[in-house]
């Protein structure tokens, strides 16, 4: 587990979405987080969005920073928490 990793950060996210094979075989993606603006009720909520195709089914997926590509070995600095679908 990493802490206070950066924000705008090169992250590998893991999951099972639905929308691939019906949430039966594990999925990547990875890309560079994008600032996310999340509105609600008056309260401001800033998170990281990631551009992936993994729906539904993904929540609770890792998000790895720092990884080895040649052992898999990286540290999990967040988790896909909710889905929208502009970034």
């Amino acid at each position: 587990i990493g802490f206070n990793w950066g924000r705008s950060a090169f992250v590998y996210a893991l999951g099972y979405p639905l929308n691939i094979n019906n949430g039966q075989t594990l999925q990547q993606c990875s890309d560079y987080t994008q600032t996310s603006r999340y509105t609600a009720s008056n309260y401001y909520y800033y998170g990281q969005g990631l551009n992936c195709g993994m729906a539904g089914g993904s929540g609770g997926g890792p998000w790895l920073q720092g990884v080895d590509e040649k052992t898999g070995l990286g540290y999990v600095t967040s988790v896909t928490s909710f889905i929208i679908n502009n970034i």
